[in-house]
C-alpha cells in the first residue's frame, strides 16, 4: 500500500523537490512501526515527535500536536502498524510466560527449603 496524495501535495513535491509534512510524517512513523519492540517504547517514540495514536471505529491514525489527524492507512503504514502490533503482543506474550515460570521456579525452591 502506498501513500496517498492530494493532486495539490503532488504538485508540490515535484516542483520543489522536497517531501511534503505528510510524507516526511510518514517516513518517521515507519521507522519508529519497525524499531519499536513495544508498546511503550513506540508511544514514547511517538510522544517525542509530538504525536499519539487515535483510533476511531476500525481505522487507526496518528494526531499532531496541533490536532492535525492523519488516517495509517492514507500514509502508507496500515500493514506496518498491523505487523508492529502483533510483535508487541507475542513479546508482551513471551514475557508473561517467563514471568510465570520464574515464579514457579522460585516457589519449587522455597519449598524444598
Amino acid at each position: 500500500a502506498r501513500m496517498k496524495r492530494t493532486v495539490r501535495e503532488q504538485t508540490g513535491s515535484t516542483r520543489s523537490g522536497q517531501p511534503s509534512h505528510k510524507e516526511e510524517l510518514a517516513i518517521a512513523l515507519a521507522g519508529i512501526l519497525q524499531h519499536s519492540k513495544q508498546r511503550e517504547a513506540m508511544n514514547t517514540s511517538l510522544a517525542k515527535l509530538g504525536l499519539t495514536l487515535y483510533q476511531r471505529g476500525r481505522s487507526v491514525g496518528v494526531q499532531t500536536t496541533g490536532g492535525r489527524r492523519y488516517r495509517l492507512s492514507t500514509l502508507g503504514l496500515a500493514e506496518d502498524y498491523t505487523e508492529a502490533v502483533t510483535r508487541f503482543e507475542l513479546y508482551e506474550s513471551r514475557m508473561t510466560e517467563l514471568h510465570k515460570s520464574q515464579s514457579l521456579r522460585s516457589k519449587e525452591l522455597e519449598q524444598e527449603r
